[in-house]
């Protein structure tokens, strides 16, 4: 994810999980590795990789089931 900062800086992101639109605008709500859940964030679609937009639209059921299971350990 580009962090909207000036220096254009890339945090990384486990998983994105929803989408919405407000204000005639997307906004994604991302899951950032090694923070809780309770820590994710709606970032706007201009912030979000087309790598992250692709996988949330198109998941692989089995790779999400087991990245699932693997971080619930």
């Amino acid at each position: 994810m580009n962090g909207g900062s000036a220096s254009g800086a890339f945090y990384p992101v486990e998983r994105v999980v929803a989408s919405r639109k407000r204000k005639r605008h997307t906004e994604y709500l991302v899951l950032w590795e090694g923070y809780r859940r309770e820590e994710s964030s709606w970032v706007p679609e201009a912030d979000v990789t087309a790598t992250a937009k692709r996988t949330f639209l198109n998941p692989q059921p089995p790779l999400r089931i087991i990245n699932d299971s693997v971080r619930t350990l």
